[in-house]
This record gives C-alpha cells, structure tokens and sequence, in this order.
C-alpha cells in the first residue's frame, strides 16, 4: 500500500498536523478481502474549541460511489464520535461527549457479523446493530477528510485497522500502554 503525505503538515517533533482546512493523506487500495470482523484503532485529539463542523478522522472511499465502506467522524454537536459504514444503507454508532477538546482521546472500534462497539479510553461506550460489512468496490482510506472535504482539525497520531474483533481485555492493553505515550 502507498501513503500518499504531500498534503498533510508537520510539527516540530515530526508529527503529521490536520489544520482543519486542507490538510489529510490517503493510502492506495488496502486489501483487507471480505472480513466479516474488523477493529479501527485510532488515537485522536482535536485542536481548539469544539465546532459544528463535520470531521473525519478516517473515511474508507469506495470506487464506484460516494458511500464509504467505514468511517469514523466527529459529529456536529455534543463531541459526538460516529462510526458509520454503508452496505446498501448506512449503519451508525454515535456516542456523545467522546471527543473532548485539547485531549488525546484513544478510540477503538469493532465490527464483528452485525454488531459494532466503541471504546473511549479502554473503556466500552457504545454498542449498536449494524449490517454486514461490505467491502465490494473498497478503495483507498482517507486520512483526515472525506473527497475534499469535512477535514480534521488536530492530530491522529495513531490509525490501525485489525482483521479481527479485539476483545475487551486486548482494547484496555492497548490503551495502557498507550496512555503515557500521549498523557491520556
């Protein structure tokens, strides 16, 4: 897979910066088959005062439409964070007062058969029915936007996308030792 990093920023300690208006990379194609199971991992933090503005940390295009095959965004109020896929219909797990201003913030979520569940922190904090994964037509992920536009404003110092479900036990690991890392 290739990354593409020319339209993303860098602060001092070499770390890739979102500023909200232009900024994102994206990967060429990732071949992940047909899972029926899969965890997003990320660590977030969003710079400034929350907005109304839709965000995307991440947003797996598909080449035949504008419907991703998986996202997770920040929603328009409340520090929502959205998890949403599409197959034939989007499915979302929102969960109010995750995204936090100013705050690295470790999210995980999984998708296994009909079932999503978020983590905030290795913390469980949301869980929904969804429809099957659907990964016909996947395309390249987008770091940070959606087709120019709902861009990040902050950092995404960390994105992992499993070819399983992590279990509850392997989500608080991954946070511990994590935590130090970014003061969370």
């Amino acid at each position: 897979t290739n990354i593409n990093l020319t339209n993303v920023s860098f602060d001092s300690n070499a770390q890739m910066v979102f500023d909200g208006t232009d900024d994102h990379f994206t990967t060429s194609g990732l071949s992940v088959g047909t899972p029926s199971t899969l965890s997003f991992e990320t660590v977030i933090k969003f710079d400034g005062t929350l907005d109304s503005n839709d965000r995307k940390v991440f947003h797996w295009d598909k080449t035949s439409t504008t419907n991703a095959v998986a996202q997770i965004r920040k929603g328009i109020n409340n520090g929502r964070l959205m998890y949403q896929h599409h197959n034939s219909q989007w499915y979302t797990l929102a969960v109010d007062d995750v995204v936090v201003a100013d705050t690295y913030t470790h999210i995980v979520v999984t998708h296994e058969d009909t079932t999503a569940i978020m983590y905030k922190d290795g913390v469980q904090v949301g869980t929904t029915t969804v429809g099957t994964l659907d990964y016909t037509n996947a395309a390249e992920i987008l770091m940070g936007y959606r087709a120019n536009a709902e861009y990040w404003k902050g950092e995404i110092p960390l994105f992992r996308v499993y070819n399983r479900k992590l279990s509850a036990g392997e989500v608080e690991q991954n946070f511990t030792a994590l935590r130090t890392r970014f003061n969370i």
